[in-house]
């Protein structure tokens, strides 16, 4: 017994596109998945975690502080593990920006909080980092109508 279809649900881990339609310009960042696929991330958030969860055993409950705190360290995270590059990123004075984690971090830091989550809820969702269901040779010619 064989279940090689599926196989087409393992993730790829490559970066896809995902434009910030909501910024002027709309730029483009390639990310990879924030999940145990992309290890280094994977391996960071596990290091974090465990630091949160002796807070917790310490009787440590969950503030708004706390949650701020979440957030600001995923950006540092994503700068370095989730965004691979981008494009159309640009500066206050409209120069084109080069990628680099440091300056990733930075623009993340920049984003609005709302718009940051939104970047968030992508890179966590597994289903966004699957492999394109490439149609096989009896779908092509059903199709074409022969």
């Amino acid at each position: 017994m064989s279940f090689n279809y599926l196989k087409k649900h393992d993730l790829t881990g490559e970066p896809v596109p995902y434009t910030l339609y909501q910024l002027g310009g709309e730029p483009v960042l390639f990310i990879r998945p924030a999940g145990e696929k992309n290890k280094p991330y994977h391996n960071a958030l596990l290091k974090r975690n465990a630091k949160l969860a002796a807070r917790f055993r310490a009787g440590t409950k969950i503030t708004r502080e706390m949650l701020k705190e979440n957030r600001e360290h995923d950006r540092a995270l994503y700068g370095k593990h989730i965004i691979a590059g981008w494009e159309n990123v640009v500066d206050d004075s409209g120069a084109e920006v080069s990628f680099s984690p440091e300056v990733c971090s930075q623009f993340l830091r920049s984003l609005p909080d709302w718009i940051f989550d939104d970047i968030r809820v992508f890179a966590a969702n597994p289903a966004n980092f699957l492999a394109e269901d490439e149609p096989d040779t009896a779908e092509v010619e059903e199709t074409a109508g022969n």
